[in-house]
């Protein structure tokens, strides 16, 4: 692929201003794996991270707006003659 055909569509995602629903939560390890220790001076965190599953630059299937659509996680259709899906296992 030519580098100029990449049209870059990312952003970054920021609670709170967004158009739907996108909520972090950051805790110590030691507050959702009581059985984990560390030092006292180590930085050692886990994060909660809840979004809808229309947040950010996404690809829209079929099932989207119709019930028997297809669906990429379900049904398998990860590629097409035009397209590669990334989330697909193996894709690249």
């Amino acid at each position: 692929m030519r580098k100029e055909a990449v049209i870059k569509l990312s952003h970054r995602m920021i609670p709170g201003r967004e158009n739907f629903r996108l909520e972090t939560r950051t805790f110590d390890v030691t507050e959702l794996l009581p059985e984990v220790t560390h030092r006292p001076d180590i930085w050692y965190v886990l994060s909660d991270i809840i979004f809808s599953s229309h947040m950010g630059t996404h690809v829209g299937f079929p099932y989207h707006h119709w019930q028997a659509g297809d669906d990429a996680a379900e049904n398998g259709k990860c590629s097409s003659p035009r397209w590669r899906w990334s989330l697909c296992p193996g894709s690249a």
